[in-house]
């Protein structure tokens, strides 16, 4: 959500995840993600900005019960946003990951690559209060064998609402929630997606 702009920003996410796999149901913390994100264009105030990411995928979700990919990653992003209103705000995003020596539930390893294209609206109903329509769109691997890999391609669309709480140190407390709906192929896939990010400035500008 809204907040002081810098031209360079470092952040990590640490996933907690529930699967469904072929040894029953898991739960665990995922693959972490370090994450540089560099102002290339625009800012908060102005209608257009433009915002490249890499993130260093770190193994450290169980990859025996379909937790983490099991091998390092390597992800790039480049995120578009444009001021369509005063209220309301598009997003897109363009990226591709690739994942040295994955491993699958049995032990197989190989070679991934992802890419992902997605495009939101966020609609801000109040300043601290947002409601959201993501669409996504990806085409992965998975491992099925050693050196062997199966691609598949998903279409999700997420409605879901954030909202931020503003504290008088400076940290931003944003929870949010959304649903992902699968389209197409992956008409059957359901899920929630929670979401909790804690925002605050390392040091500020003299």
């Amino acid at each position: 959500m809204a907040g002081p702009e810098a031209a360079h920003q470092f952040s990590y996410t640490i996933p907690y995840q529930r699967v469904d796999s072929d040894f029953g149901e898991r739960s665990g913390i995922g693959d972490v993600a370090l994450n540089y994100r560099y102002q290339l264009a625009g800012s908060g105030d102005t209608r257009f900005a433009c915002t490249p990411r890499m993130s260093l995928l770190l193994p450290t979700g169980d990859d025996e019960h379909g937790l983490g990919a099991g091998g390092i990653g390597v992800q790039l992003n480049v995120a578009a946003s444009t001021a369509l209103s005063r209220r309301l705000v598009a997003h897109a995003n363009l990226g591709g990951t690739y994942t040295d020596s994955a491993t699958n539930e049995r032990g197989d390893e190989a070679s991934l690559g992802a890419l992902n294209a997605g495009q939101s609206f966020i609609w801000s109903a109040t300043p601290v209060f947002n409601v959201m329509l993501e669409t996504v769109w990806l085409r992965e691997e998975t491992v099925v064998g050693p050196d062997r890999t199966e691609r598949k391609n998903s279409f999700f669309v997420s409605p879901g609402i954030r909202w931020a709480h503003n504290l008088p140190t400076g940290l931003q407390v944003v929870p949010g929630i959304a649903f992902p709906l699968g389209l197409g192929s992956s008409r059957r896939e359901r899920s929630v997606l929670l979401y909790l990010s804690f925002e605050h400035p390392m040091w500020r500008p003299r």
